[in-house]
């Protein structure tokens, strides 16, 4: 059981470095693809990303909370044969309904492309189809493995995907554009590298698997073919759709934020008085420009969020509620450590961060730097939403966060259609309504936290705190690029980049050094 007594701080720093990796992979592709297709291209590309981001949020999370919540459960009452089981039984299931999933994506790309407004989105909608299959069977395997406490398969299977996703994508947009194709062509070429990735990463999963028999300290899981009976496999099958279908509808809220872009952005701006080509212009850039460097900081901290579920599985199954409450606690302290100073940090250098990344896409940084400067303060929310979201579900509640996703869905879509109909307003009324969105789903779950699972939070510990050092770091980074942008140019953004981390744990070290030397000692 050592590794397993290592605890979520452990297995957090393994997928948080990995996700670090796979994001500055990912910046290779989504950077010089947007210097390649330009925000029309960018547009269709997203549009399609967006709409499919939907299954990826149920598929990533919802599926591997419920295998790792299983065989967390069994393998803490040394129950090694059902872990197999489990297994087994979702790999099978999750086969047929991901293949179903993506014939019928496929099928019905034309009128997925009409139905949310942007019918050139056609063909990338098309090319992003299969990849809900491969993320299906990827996601069983990943909640294996989580659930047994190993990270690592999880953490380069997402590195995996990200470079045969920047080899694959920009091999065939370049290729399309060397061709004089049609742009919405190229951005469907683009897409063809993620589901390429998607399918890399399953492969890379599954041979591991083959051909590692025996993992995870003293946990001997053969990959031996079990016997498993009908009966068995339902019975295992409506546990893991009990668990999932509340997480998945929980875990939505993330990327239905981008479904309700899509479905009203483009609408309101035409109703403002914009062209189409006009409207998906300006959507382009904040999909293109803001939303993927706003997605940066939420996609590595939500690693905090994956790794307690196990341990948090576990030691509610043994009835250990003071490794409950620790376990809570430490991760939203980890996770407001990491989140707040991020989100204020890219507040404060959105211009120069975006300037320094888009040097030749001068016209479109402009645009999009309000966009970000607003947009990145949600970006704690997210994290927080995340964090407790995964609490809560492993706990038992898991239809607490499909209701706090309910009401910030609506306020999402209410203040979307507002203030994105606004003239005076436009695309930065969709970041108001983003921050609005997770305040309230963040706030909601916290609350439950407290009330409904009766685990004593301390906010102002896990909260609160970080608040002051995080917003000290975010006037200097901003002081700092002022003070040095005329002398030293691009070079300015850097260092203002590396005075703020400076700024930032030195503050923590100053104010909060107890309370930062038990998150690092914990190894639950």
């Amino acid at each position: 059981m050592k590794k397993r007594e290592r605890g979520f701080i452990y297995g957090a720093s393994v997928l948080v470095c990995a996700n670090l990796v796979a994001k500055l992979i990912g910046a290779l592709y989504k950077l010089p693809l947007t210097a390649l297709i330009g925000s029309e291209g960018m547009g269709y590309f997203n549009t399609a990303y967006s709409f499919c981001n939907v299954f990826y949020s149920a598929i990533t999370v919802g599926i591997p909370v419920a295998v790792s919540k299983l065989t967390a459960e069994y393998a803490a009452k040394s129950n090694l044969i059902m872990v197999q089981k489990v297994r087994k039984a979702a790999h099978s299931a999750f086969f047929y309904i991901g293949f179903a999933a993506s014939l019928l994506m496929m099928i019905f790309a034309s009128q997925l492309a009409n139905l949310i407004g942007n019918p050139q989105s056609v063909y990338a909608i098309t090319a992003i189809g299969p990849s809900v299959l491969f993320v299906c069977l990827m996601s069983v395997e990943r909640g294996y493995w989580q659930g047994l406490g190993n990270m690592y398969p999880t953490a380069i299977s997402e590195i995996v995907l990200s470079a045969v996703k920047l080899a694959a994508g920009m091999a065939i947009a370049s290729y399309m554009i060397s061709s004089h194709s049609l742009m919405s062509v190229a951005a469907g070429g683009a897409v063809a590298g993620v589901t390429l990735g998607t399918a890399g990463a399953y492969l890379w999963m599954r041979i591991r698997r083959l051909f590692r028999s025996k993992s995870i300290g003293e946990y001997n899981c053969s990959t031996v073919e079990l016997e498993i009976s009908g009966k068995e496999k339902r019975s295992i099958l409506a546990e893991i759709l009990r668990i999932s279908v509340p997480v998945t509808i929980g875990a939505s809220v993330v990327s239905l934020t981008g479904l309700i872009d899509v479905a009203t952005i483009i609408r309101r701006l035409c109703d403002g008085g914009m062209s189409d080509v006009q409207a998906n212009y300006v959507y382009g850039n904040y999909t293109g420009f803001a939303m993927p460097l706003f997605n940066l900081a939420p996609a590595l901290i939500m690693a905090v969020g994956t790794t307690i579920i196990p341990v948090l599985s576990a030691a509610k199954t043994q009835g250990d509620r003071v490794k409950m409450e620790e376990t809570v606690n430490g991760a939203l302290t980890l996770s407001s450590f990491l989140a707040l100073p991020a989100s204020i940090g890219l507040s404060a250098l959105s211009f120069p961060i975006l300037k320094l990344l888009y040097p030749l896409r001068i016209d479109e940084v402009a645009l999009s730097a309000p966009l970000l400067q607003t947009l990145s303060l949600a970006g704690f929310f997210v994290c927080i939403t995340a964090v407790t979201n995964s609490v809560l579900q492993s706990l038992g509640y898991g239809k607490i966060p499909v209701y706090a996703m309910i009401a910030g869905a609506a306020v999402k879509t209410a203040a979307n259609f507002i203030l994105v109909g606004m003239p005076e307003v436009g695309i930065r009324g969709a970041a108001y309504a983003t921050i609005m969105c997770y305040f309230v789903t963040a706030t909601v779950n916290l609350f439950a936290i407290i009330s409904k699972a009766g685990i004593r939070v301390q906010l102002l510990q896990t909260v609160i705190k970080p608040v002051i050092p995080s917003v000290a770091m975010g006037f200097a980074a901003s002081a700092v690029y002022r003070a040095t942008d005329v002398k030293m140019g691009d070079g300015a953004v850097i260092f203002a980049i590396f005075t703020a981390i400076f700024v930032y744990f030195a503050l923590s070290a100053l104010f909060y050094k107890k309370n930062i030397i038990n998150i690092i000692k914990k190894r639950q």
